[in-house]
């Protein structure tokens, strides 16, 4: 309850008694405490700043995206946390906001270590007793910036593998003798996937493999015919023939794909890729 009493005078200006207001503030106090409790545990960064920038208050969780503690920044402007790069957007933001309009922004903001880090930045104007404040709310948004850089980074990758596609079908209508053809595919892929050895393998008849093309640093002098027997396990043809991808991780390890792999090395170390062991 709060209580406020002044004295009251006639028209003449003599003392004729006392005015004394009573306000159930229990009600104010009440609420004051919930939107505190909101801004404390909030998972969004919340910074209270006057108009030329002076922080009032900070939440938690902007405090710690920031990494400083909360009783370092209060009384500090906060174009401290602001990259110098986005000072203009601050003071835009600002005015803005004092206008009685609304913005919303991505910035880069500063750590107290010196590292940066991407925000999405919005604020609203509201008044208490001291006067107009800025309640601004910051999210830190560098997964999300992340995500998009992988996405933009795979879809150039994608983009750069069919144009060599588009490249490699080109090629296969306008070159018709076998051995050059080869040897353009395997250039052409290469701008497409990075590799210091391959080879082209084509089957002819039930029991010979044929060496068909080789690319290394330079162009192989195949052709040779194999026995298909000498050229790994089975089972390891059996899975490339129904469309499947094989991948040996480590061509020195001990898992079968890696055995298989030293088998063809063992008895053709003239296919030994650089660097490799048979």
């Amino acid at each position: 309850m709060h209580v406020h009493t002044t004295k009251v005078s006639d028209s003449a200006g003599r003392p004729a008694g006392t005015l004394t207001v009573i306000r159930d503030v229990s009600e104010l106090e009440r609420l004051r405490a919930e939107h505190q409790a909101i801004f404390e545990a909030t998972g969004d960064g919340m910074v209270v700043y006057t108009m030329d920038g002076t922080i009032v208050a900070a939440n938690p969780a902007f405090c710690e995206m920031n990494g400083y503690a909360c009783e370092e920044l209060v009384g500090r402007n906060v174009a401290l946390l602001v990259h110098p790069d986005k000072h203009e957007l601050l003071r835009e933001l600002i005015q803005t906001i004092a206008g009685g309009g609304a913005l919303r922004a991505r910035a880069t903001n500063v750590r107290k270590d010196g590292s940066t880090f991407p925000v999405e930045v919005h604020g609203t104007l509201f008044e208490d007793e001291s006067g107009p404040l800025i309640l601004g709310v910051a999210r830190d948004v560098t997964e999300q910036v992340e995500a998009v850089e992988l996405l933009e980074q795979r879809v150039a990758e994608r983009t750069s593998e069919l144009f060599a596609l588009l490249d490699v079908a080109h090629n296969v209508a306008s070159v018709l003798k076998l051995e050059p053809l080869l040897n353009l595919i395997l250039d052409q892929l290469k701008v497409a996937a990075e590799y210091e050895w391959a080879t082209l393998l084509r089957f002819e008849g039930e029991n010979d493999v044929l060496l068909a093309g080789a690319f290394g640093a330079k162009a192989a002098s195949g052709p040779w015919v194999y026995p298909i027997e000498t050229m790994g396990p089975s089972w390891a043809w059996e899975r490339l023939f129904s469309g499947e991808r094989i991948i040996v991780d480590d061509v020195e390890g001990e898992d079968p794909l890696a055995r298989g792999y030293q088998e063809v090395m063992a008895n053709h170390p003239e296919m030994v890729l650089p660097g490799a062991h048979s």
